[in-house]
Order: structure tokens, then C-alpha cells, then sequence
């Protein structure tokens, strides 16, 4: 009997979107958080740099606010403010909550946490010629090495060791003490002399509080006090002060000042107030409103900083930018940084640094909840169940959960804070509420809205003394499922295992499902019977056609680590350090779609049924339509595929064409990865010869099938094929 053969070859076309490649969109979730202090400078490497703090932390920008990043700072005290910054170069030095000096050695992106220098009353910086100065409740104290080490000087004449501000004219430098005035010196701070000529009295008998100066050549230098602002004159062997703010309404209260050469090359002074900005074209003979582009809470100036003919303006409601010398202001969008999302009935929920944002619009528009007043605002993990959503919150080594039933209007907390060390995920299923912490206290669960919690890994460890380490916490279809490493202790060694667990009945017993897999995992997907995960350090992706008994690798991404994993359709999508990956085959190859993304540093993926949305460190959330996925599937060649019944077969774009050697049966039917008909092509008897049919792609959704062709009874051949529109 002589065998016919088949001669498969699958062509896999990649088409793009009508209009262009699709592009991510940056939703307008910004940081509109008081900003404290804000300065401009050139970094190490002589570029331009804008560096923002607000109140746990700082932004940076490198093209004058059009992008930023972020940097989380951490403190033991309440309010941890930068309230002076100096960009050095390739380092900086700040002013941290009249406690301490930070250092940085990245121009203000980072800071270094372990180099805090404690000086009480610290508050501000100023560089003379790469000799640092800073006041604070002793005296004043100068660098000579950028900020790494710091000498009280003797100050001769300087009645007064209590000073509370500093300011910079030329060579001469001023202070500004609690009691006893204002003083200047001339000679790097070693001899002092009283300058308070013309301030008022405080009524006490005392020069009235000055609270900072501004401006930097003498017919330009200013200082702020509670009656207004005073310019300094001078005079033969005197200095002395006269009003410069008569335009200015009495019933504002002076908060800053700059003064600056405009792009018409004209002088200037803005002031910040209360009640929004002023403008003096003649060094305060006369002033002007300049608000035009502020609104609501960015009316107030915190400071003020220039670089070129631009000025930036630290305001309770972010950054603003002026490019005509101040006369109008427009926002300068911080995105916030990222750290968890969430879908809930009617809303989208933002983890951030600073607390959760929702939207119910899918992004156009948020809300800020602010979930505490304290530092631990970092929002590392949200679920939610029907109307209530689920956050766990803090820093460190203190956590909480917390509760809102109201779209995040208002919060409570749960009794988990006292055993939560460091949180490491959130899962919600039947109504139960799963909480994983890495700092060995295990695997919690609360049936009850977090009123009591109980651990659930006894079934895992039968040993009574040890520690369980939960880096991963998920729930799929009835399952909650996890990743850890327990410790075991005896009285001479400790012994460790590590693994994938699954439980069906809400933790009371867990199942090892990890044969075939390796490493620590840290994302988790599926979809159908299919799974996924990922694991730490190397940018693998693991696969298991049989929910978790088995697992094969399925493919690798170029980057340092995977945030988050999702499947949407029949895509697997990823979130990673270095953008988002999308596979359409299963995770065999991943392809990256990362166009329009300007932070590629992915925190947290989620999808609702338009969108995919990206949480990223800095740059807030951005959005993707899922039927617009491009994924980038170059031509391939299947194996060639032997039968003994029809030959040729192939598929192009809009036809399958094959043919038979003798009159046969031939069903061709399209299955979707969960089994599914998706389409059925064919059922006709074929005569012997050359065969067309029409691939009408209609109705179908992209992404990945099966292609079966069955002669008779039997299944001949199946195969892959991806859909991409």
C-alpha cells in the first residue's frame, strides 16, 4: 500500500492595526502632593537637572519637567522634608526635617541611606565658590568636601548662636538669628558684624523673625520677614534695609523669593505668597499679580528655582513652569510612582508612594485617597471583593491592611499590623482575604474583612519551630496558590525547602505543584489549564499544560527581573524592569511593545475588558488597548508534517489550500487554547485533486489556535496559528 504524504507549511502573518502601530497612552495620573523645595543645577554629567521633594521623597527631571523620576527616602521621623537642596555635580546635599544632612552621589536622583549626617535645626544650604555653609540650632557649620564632613566655625561677633536662616550677596554672607537680628561676614563666616539697619522691631525689644533671603548681588538681595520684604543698601562702612514690598497687600505672607534676569534681559523679583504670586520689574518700587495658569492649591510658592530664562515654582499642588518671565504658569505634570493596581465593580484603584488614586473612567480622570497622614504610605499590594477594596500599606518592617467600602473615600484598618512584617502580596477568593509576608511570619488569612486573621501554612510544615518566607501570593479558579521557603530549627542546624503550593480549600491543605520547576517564583498567571510563571533574577517564564502538575520552560526575556504576569485572551502579557513583553504562543517567544512607554521600569500589569493597563516606578499608569496588541510574529516554517491522507496542505493570509490524493472526508475546524471551537472551516467530501478554502478571520479574536484537519474518524493533524489584527 503505498503512503501519501502531506507537505505542511504554515506561514505566521503579523498585520498591523489600521492607522499605524499602536502606542501606549499616559494616563493624567499625576502627584499634585505639596512640594516643599525644588532646585535647578547641572549634573555630573553637565546636563541640566530639576530635582522636586515632596514629602517622602523626590522626582528629577532631565528635560525640564516633561519626564520625571522618582526616589523614595525613608526616616524614623514624622515628617521627613527636604526643606534645602544644592546639586553639586555629581553629587548632592540636602536638608532633611531640621534633623540631617542626605547626601547623594547621582546629582539628587538617589540618596544614600546610610550616610546621614545628624545636625539639629538643619534648614539651609548655600555654596560659596564649593565651600558649603549651613545654619542650624549651634551655629553654623561648613563643608569643604560637597557635604561628607562638616566643621562648626567660630563665629566672632555673631552675638547670637541660634540662626535660622542663611543667605549668599556676592562675597558677603548673611545670618539671620532667632533674637538678635541679622549679621553679616565677609570672610567665609570667621568674623561677624550686626546688619539689621532698618528692619523693625518685634515688639520685645528684638529684631522682628526674618525667615530667608533671596536674591544674590546687593542692589538684588532680599529678606523676607513677617512685615514683608526689605532690599539691602549699602553704604560706605553700613548695611542697611529699606521696605520693598509696599505693592505687595499687607494680608499676604511672603514665602519665597527669586530674583533673576528675565529672556528680555531684564531684571526681575517673583515672590510667592498666600495668595499667589507677585512680580517687580524695578527691584520693589512696584509689583504685579502674576497667576495667571495656577489653580486651586498651586496658588501658594514654596520656592522657587530658574534654570535659563525658565522658572519652576514648588507649589501645594506639584510643580509649575513659567517660560515669559512669570507671567503665566502652566503645570508641570509629576506622574506618580506606581507600586500596585487593581480593578474593582466601578473603579480602577492605584497603589502609590503617597496613597491610592481611583478612577471611574478607566484612567481619564483620578481621585486621590489619602489612606493615613503618616509615612507608611507606600501601597505595595490591592485586591477587592464586590464593593470593598483591600490595600496593604506601609514601609520597613510596619504594615497594615486596610479596608474601604466607599471607592476609597474613606479607610479602616485590620488587626493584621500587629503580626504583618513585610508584605510580599495580596490575594482575595471565596471571600477570604490571603496575605503573604516575606519576613518569615508565613501565609495569613481573614474570612471576616480582616476582623481576625489566622495562619494557614501548618499543612505545609509539620515541624513547631520555624519560619515560613512567602515571596508570592495568587488565586485562580478556586485555588490560592503560593511560593515559599521554610526554615527549619533544631537545636544545631537549620535545614530549608522551598516550593510552589496550591490549596482548594482556602489553605486548610496545600498541595507541592512544582515538578520540573526551579527557582523562586515571583509572577503567576493561567488561563484555562494552562499556566504560567516566572522566577526571580533571570527572566524565565515556565509553563504547565496541566495546571501546575508539570512545568517546562517556555521561553526567556532579555531582563533583570519580571514584576507581573497576566493572560488576557490568548496572550500572555509581562511586566519587567525593562518594559512589557507580550507572547502569543504560549511564552515559547516573547516580543517587547514597549512604543510610547517613557519609564520602561514596569511595578504592576492589569487588565479590565478594553484596556491593559502598566503601573510603572515614576511615571504613573499607562494604557493599551487589547485588540490592538501588535504583536511582531516574524515568518516562520512549521516542521514538515507526514500523513497518509490529503497533501500540500497550507495557509496563507486568506486561504487554506491542500491536496488529496483520493475522495476522502475532510473536516478543518479552528480550536482556541481552551479547548473551544472557535471556528469550523470545513466538512465536505473532496475529490482527488488541488483544494481552495476561504480563511475568513472575521469574529475572531487575535491571538493563538489550534488548526485540526480530520479525515473520517481521525484526527490527522493539528498545529498553531496565530491570529494577530
Amino acid at each position: 500500500m503505498r503512503t501519501k504524504y502531506i507537505y505542511l507549511v504554515i506561514f505566521f502573518l503579523a498585520v498591523c492595526p489600521v492607522g499605524g502601530e499602536s502606542v501606549w497612552k499616559q494616563l493624567p495620573l499625576h502627584n499634585e502632593q505639596k512640594i516643599h523645595s525644588l532646585t535647578a543645577g547641572i549634573d555630573g554629567n553637565n546636563q541640566s537637572i530639576l530635582v522636586a521633594a515632596c514629602r517622602y521623597g523626590t522626582y528629577s527631571s532631565h528635560d525640564s519637567g516633561k519626564t520625571w523620576l522618582a526616589y523614595k527616602y525613608y526616616s524614623f521621623v514624622d515628617t521627613p522634608v527636604f526643606t534645602s537642596m544644592l546639586i553639586l555635580g555629581p553629587k548632592a546635599v540636602a536638608a532633611q526635617s531640621s534633623i540631617y544632612i542626605r547626601m547623594s552621589d547621582s546629582s539628587g536622583i538617589t540618596w544614600i541611606d546610610n550616610h546621614m549626617i545628624s545636625m539639629k535645626g538643619v534648614k539651609d544650604l548655600i555654596n560659596m565658590g564649593g565651600i558649603i555653609f549651613v545654619n542650624y540650632d549651634h551655629g553654623i557649620a561648613k563643608s569643604l568636601d560637597s557635604g561628607d564632613s562638616w566643621n562648626y566655625i567660630p563665629q566672632t561677633g555673631l552675638t547670637d548662636s541660634c540662626v535660622k536662616t542663611l543667605g549668599l550677596s556676592g562675597n558677603s554672607l548673611f545670618a539671620a538669628t532667632a533674637d538678635s537680628g541679622v549679621f553679616v561676614s565677609t570672610d567665609s563666616g570667621k568674623h561677624w558684624e550686626s546688619a539689621s539697619t532698618g528692619l523693625p522691631g518685634n515688639g520685645n525689644g528684638g529684631i522682628i523673625n526674618v525667615r530667608a533671603f533671596s536674591g544674590s548681588q546687593d542692589n538684588m538681595f532680599f529678606c523676607i520677614c513677617d512685615s514683608g520684604m526689605y532690599r539691602l543698601k549699602t553704604g560706605p562702612q553700613e548695611y542697611y534695609w529699606e521696605k520693598a514690598s509696599s505693592g505687595i497687600p499687607s494680608t499676604s505672607t511672603i514665602q519665597c523669593a527669586i530674583c533673576f534676569i528675565g529672556s528680555d534681559s531684564q531684571g526681575y523679583i517673583i515672590t510667592g505668597t498666600d495668595s499667589g504670586p507677585y512680580r517687580s520689574p524695578d527691584t520693589g518700587a512696584t509689583w504685579e499679580a502674576t497667576g495667571s495658569g495656577l489653580d486651586g492649591q498651586a496658588t501658594g510658592f514654596n520656592a522657587v528655582a530658574i534654570h535659563g530664562t525658565e522658572l519652576y515654582a514648588a507649589t501645594d499642588a506639584g510643580v509649575y513652569r513659567s517660560t515669559d518671565n512669570g507671567s503665566h504658569w502652566s503645570a508641570i505634570n509629576i506622574h506618580c510612582d506606581v507600586l500596585s493596581l487593581a480593578s474593582g465593580k466601578s473603579a480602577l484603584f492605584t497603589g502609590t508612594s503617597e496613597g491610592v488614586y481611583h478612577s471611574t473612567d478607566q484612567g481619564a480622570s483620578w481621585s486621590f485617597d489619602s489612606i493615613v497622614s503618616t509615612q507608611n504610605s507606600n501601597i505595595y499590594a490591592m485586591a477587592t471583593i464586590g464593593d470593598t477594596t483591600i490595600a496593604v500599606k506601609g514601609k520597613g518592617s510596619s504594615w497594615n491592611v486596610v479596608f474601604s467600602n466607599d471607592t476609597g473615600n474613606t479607610w479602616s484598618s485590620s488587626s493584621v499590623n500587629s503580626i504583618l512584617d513585610h508584605n510580599t502580596g495580596l490575594a482575595v477568593l471565596n471571600d477570604c482575604i490571603f496575605v503573604g509576608e516575606s519576613g518569615f511570619s508565613g501565609i495569613y488569612k481573614s474570612c471576616n474583612y480582616g476582623e481576625y486573621w489566622t495562619r494557614v501554612e501548618d499543612d505545609i510544615i509539620s515541624a513547631s519551630n520555624y519560619n515560613f518566607d512567602v515571596s508570592l501570593v495568587a488565586a485562580y479558579d478556586k485555588c490560592v496558590y503560593i511560593y515559599g521557603k521554610a526554615y527549619i530549627y533544631s537545636s544545631s542546624t537549620t535545614t530549608t525547602s522551598s516550593g510552589f503550593y496550591s490549596s482548594s480549600d482556602d489553605g486548610d491543605t496545600w498541595t507541592l505543584c512544582d515538578s520540573g520547576l526551579t527557582g523562586s517564583v515571583t509572577s503567576f498567571a493561567a488561563s484555562g489549564d494552562v499556566f504560567f510563571a516566572t522566577t526571580a533574577g533571570n527572566g524565565h517564564c515556565w509553563r504547565s499544560l496541566n495546571r501546575g502538575k508539570y512545568w517546562k520552560s517556555a521561553g526567556s526575556m532579555s531582563v533583570d527581573s519580571i514584576t507581573s504576569l497576566l493572560t488576557v485572551h490568548n496572550y500572555v502579557i509581562a511586566g519587567t524592569s525593562d518594559g512589557v513583553y507580550v507572547s502569543g504562543d504560549q511564552g515559547k517567544t516573547w516580543h517587547a511593545v514597549t512604543t510610547g512607554l517613557t519609564n520602561t521600569n514596569i511595578s504592576a500589569i492589569m487588565t479590565d475588558s478594553t484596556y491593559i493597563y502598566a503601573g510603572t516606578r515614576g511615571a504613573g499608569v499607562y494604557q493599551f488597548p487589547i485588540s490592538e496588541i501588535p504583536v511582531d510574529v516574524s515568518v516562520k516554517k512549521s516542521p514538515l508534517v507526514r500523513t497518509n491522507a490529503i497533501e500540500k496542505f497550507s495557509v496563507a493570509a486568506e486561504r487554506i489550500t491542500f491536496y488529496v490524493p483520493s475522495r476522502m472526508l475532510v473536516s478543518i475546524e479552528l480550536f482556541n487554547l481552551n479547548g473551544q471551537i472557535a471556528a469550523s472551516l470545513c466538512r465536505n467530501v473532496f475529490e482527488s485533486g488541488n483544494h481552495t478554502l476561504k480563511f475568513d478571520r472575521k469574529g475572531l479574536s487575535q491571538g493563538t489556535y489550534l488548526l485540526r484537519v480530520h479525515t473520517g474518524s481521525s484526527v490527522t493533524n493539528s498545529f498553531p496559528m496565530v491570529i494577530v489584527r
